[in-house]
């Protein structure tokens, strides 16, 4: 039978002293009650782990540890999350824009209930319940006017009713659709790839689902491993060199560069993450995946 849990809570002096004395080095145990007071020692954790023996009880600090350098990678992982979140939430527009316009214009506006346009009957039931969810829970002004002005027992256009729907529903409705319904081509042919590349996008949109997930939740970021890998075709402009880790965050971002690319062009982000980067070590670097090299290659010229 597993114990229960019953660790007491800690005072901020208190929490300073147990990674004190358990060999972290630090500059000023001041400092470092302020910055526990303003990020919780338990979310601290995943950023003192790389720094620490966990194997042995209590996790001690292995000898060469720095207090401003786990600083510094919660400080970066907050940037980076910032902006992959600032970033995805362009694609996500586009996709939903592109979504409802395509399957709208090429069937009925209320496309979505028709399950015979998807291939996963029981992810259509799913998808279709989450997204009816969505609306419900909604406080929208639009969503009102909707429900004053018109018949309640007629569900709302796509373009009304995805507006309220989460990146995650967007995507797998975008994910089920048959590979014979041409509007998935066509979407995406729209975010650059060739014609037949729809299972590319599926991959990438998945990726991007569980990295907006977790920016969302401010979750580690910057060095976590195994995100669900993006399938990459292969394309004609050879935009990328095949050469790194695909299970971290720099796939994903060569994945948002890809795209952004298309689909908000006017976006900046290269000079955004530029910028993110010159602020990273080398070892955070290697930590999120960055080849050497990567600014020269192709997608980032």
């Amino acid at each position: 039978m597993k114990p229960f849990y019953n660790k007491p809570a800690k005072t901020l002096e208190e929490q300073a002293d147990l990674l004190i004395n358990r060999g972290l080095n630090i500059n000023s145990r001041e400092d470092l009650i302020k910055k526990l007071a303003s990020v919780n020692y338990y979310k601290l954790r995943g950023y003192t782990y790389p720094y620490q023996d966990n194997t042995e009880p209590n996790s001690p600090f292995l000898p060469r540890n720095n207090w401003d350098e786990i600083w510094s990678d919660y400080v970066l992982d907050s940037r980076l999350r910032a902006l992959l979140f600032e970033s995805i939430s362009h694609i996500e527009t586009a996709l939903k824009t592109q979504l409802t316009l395509n399957m709208s214009l090429g069937h009925e506006p209320t496309w979505y209930t028709d399950k015979d346009l998807f291939h996963n009957d029981e992810h259509f039931r799913t998808n279709f319940s989450e997204l009816l969810k969505d609306w419900a829970r909604s406080k929208e002004k639009f969503k009102e006017h909707y429900e004053n002005d018109y018949n309640n027992a007629q569900l709302p256009p796509s373009w009304i009713i995805f507006e309220t729907a989460t990146y995650g529903v967007m995507s797998k409705y975008y994910g089920n659709l048959k590979k014979s319904v041409p509007e998935k081509d066509f979407i995406a042919q729209y975010f650059g790839f060739p014609h037949g590349c729809t299972e590319y996008l599926k991959s990438w949109l998945q990726n991007l689902n569980i990295v907006r997930n977790i920016c969302a939740h401010h979750g580690r970021l910057f060095s976590r491993t195994g995100i669900v890998t993006p399938s990459y075709p292969t394309l004609p402009d050879n935009w990328l060199v095949l050469g790194f880790a695909h299970d971290k965050i720099y796939s994903s971002i060569c994945v948002i560069k890809r795209l952004l690319d298309y689909c908000m062009p006017e976006y900046d982000f290269k000079t955004k993450l530029f910028d993110l980067i010159s602020t990273a070590s080398a070892n955070q670097k290697s930590k999120m995946g960055f080849p050497a090299g990567w600014e020269n290659e192709p997608l980032f010229r």
